[in-house]
């Protein structure tokens, strides 16, 4: 299995998610945006997205809500229960 925790390339270099053979599960941290500058970061993250769905349909995504970048920091239960279990949609 490969995990992606808030892939930063989300957007630029879609061709890497074609060239992974095995499930593969995307975290993403995700908060309200706070400006204008954070409103068009998300809606480019959310066209990146939508193109990786595209490309491999077969990529689970978990949303993390009201989390930034450090995952393991501000939900570490949650995080371990989704890398514990891979195949949890």
């Amino acid at each position: 299995m490969t995990l992606l925790t808030c892939p930063q390339h989300i957007g630029r270099k879609h061709f890497v998610y074609q060239q992974i053979r095995c499930p593969t599960k995307l975290i993403l941290a995700e908060q309200k945006p706070a400006s204008e500058a954070q409103e068009m970061f998300l809606r480019m993250r959310l066209e990146g997205l939508a193109r990786i769905q595209e490309l491999r349909p077969d990529i689970r995504i978990v949303h993390m809500p009201n989390t930034i970048h450090d995952i393991p920091l501000q939900r570490p239960a949650e995080l371990a229960q989704e890398i514990a279990d891979p195949l949890s949609p």
